[in-house]
């Protein structure tokens, strides 16, 4: 907890008053790391999911039953 109180700390003082303004810009010392671990769990559940036989449907009694019937079992969880 110390240790990510003195980066924001750092932080804060290195980005004083730049937001929205002309020092607000990338800087090569950011650690990026996190944003790019969030890009390959997004591609991952993407792919999952645009790759699966299933597809969502609706509840008998909903008015779009008819368009599109619920698809019981193609989940293997």
């Amino acid at each position: 907890m110390r240790k990510r109180r003195s980066i924001n700390e750092k932080m804060r003082s290195v980005m004083q008053d730049c937001n929205y303004n002309v020092c607000d810009e990338y800087r090569d010392d950011w650690d990026l790391s996190g944003t790019i671990e969030d890009l390959i769990n997004d591609f991952k559940a993407a792919t999952v999911l645009s790759n699966s036989e299933y597809r969502p449907g609706y509840y008998l009694g909903s008015e779009f039953h008819s368009l599109r019937p619920i698809t019981e079992g193609l989940l293997d969880y």
